[in-house]
């Protein structure tokens, strides 16, 4: 059906990169030579800074989200005394 409707027959789902043929083992070290690559073109602060201006969804990103939240509760400054507390928002 797919091919009748001029799409094509592959799977959405597979995996696309042929990571021998690029020259690495795994995609941790695909990623370290993308890295170095665009370190190479002077790309990299440029893709960072793109990546730092995307915004992520618990629905797009729901094991993301929770590893935000988590670091954020570890991170959140507590209070120098233990029986002060801030007032409440308004």
């Amino acid at each position: 059906e797919s091919m009748r409707a001029g799409n094509a027959a592959f799977e959405l789902d597979a995996e696309w990169v042929d990571l021998r043929s690029l020259g690495v083992k795994d995609k941790a070290e695909l990623r370290a030579k993308v890295r170095e690559v665009l370190r190479l073109v002077g790309l990299e602060d440029g893709i960072y800074d793109l990546g730092l201006s995307q915004r992520i969804t618990v629905d797009s990103h729901a094991e993301l989200t929770a590893q935000l939240l988590t670091a954020r509760a570890q991170l959140h400054p507590r209070p120098r005394f233990p029986w002060y507390c801030p007032p409440l928002p308004r």
